[in-house]
């Protein structure tokens, strides 16, 4: 049985104004993403994947604007009619995103641990005690070693994996229903970053959280998604499941994309 979707998107456009014109970067893109669900939204840098996420979480970049006709459907809300409240209210609540780089994400003067329990507080824990040893908690459970003294510690203190793990415990602390990945293992060595794609994993499986994973890398695509969107020049041109886009991609774009894969050969 199909789990219900969770996400609809819809004839997505995304437009850059400037004086120099406007620059289309997002152009009729339509999905779903299934609660439950991991998918990957795959294609090279400046195809148009971040803008995608961040017309989902409605954080748009200057001189951004969401095109007329397009339609973003979570849960059954219409994300584009919300008011600025209410979107507050469910970004971090509901959907959530980790972002690409936490050297520019974190509050550099702010301890880790607040910066987690601050989500809690503005989604209604009233007790900065309670939300101290939930974060405290959230920030043990992604892995961070004697998170109590760590979650006093600065973003600058942290080593490049631990400060992805203060991200991905500030979008999970409150078990959203979705979470946006925007490469967020591109500046992660190889060894921590198979270590930050098993917690994602464990912590879907354990949530029942869906997942939209952005990445460029099909390496990642085979590690943690079940179905994956190739997207070039701000439309998506594939939609398959994972083996099928490795096995028998239907686009040329994708079939270019994974023999650009390195691989490993035995020497002759």
């Amino acid at each position: 049985m199909t789990a219900p979707v969770l996400l609809d998107v819809r004839d997505l456009v995304v437009t850059y104004v400037s004086d120099a014109g406007a620059v289309r970067a997002v152009d009729g893109v339509s999905f779903a993403v299934h609660a439950g669900e991991t998918v990957a939204l795959v294609g090279e840098s400046g195809c148009g994947k971040t803008s995608v996420a961040f017309a989902l979480m409605r954080v748009m970049a200057p001189g951004a604007r969401i095109g007329a006709g397009s339609r973003i459907t979570f849960d059954g809300a219409d994300l584009l009619a919300l008011d600025e409240r209410a979107m507050c209210d469910l970004r971090g609540r509901k959907i959530s995103m980790i972002f690409q780089e936490p050297a520019s994400a974190l509050n550099p003067v702010m301890k880790v641990g607040a910066q987690v329990a601050e989500v809690a507080l503005l989604h209604g824990e009233r007790s900065k005690r309670a939300a101290w040893d939930r974060a405290v908690a959230m920030l043990d459970r992604t892995g961070i070693a004697d998170a109590a003294r760590r979650a006093h510690q600065y973003p600058h203190e942290l080593s490049g994996g631990m400060r992805q793990r203060v991200l991905i415990a500030m979008a999970l602390m409150m078990r959203p229903a979705l979470v946006i990945a925007d490469e967020p293992t591109s500046a992660l060595d190889v060894t921590v970053q198979a270590q930050i794609l098993d917690l994602l994993r464990d912590l879907q499986r354990e949530t029942g959280m869906a997942v939209l994973f952005i990445t460029h890398d099909f390496g990642v695509v085979a590690e943690l998604c079940s179905r994956a969107m190739v997207m070039r020049a701000g439309r998506i041109v594939e939609d398959a499941p994972v083996d099928r886009i490795f096995h028998a991609p239907a686009d040329p774009y994708t079939a270019e994309l994974l023999r650009a894969v390195p691989r490993l050969t035995a020497d002759r």
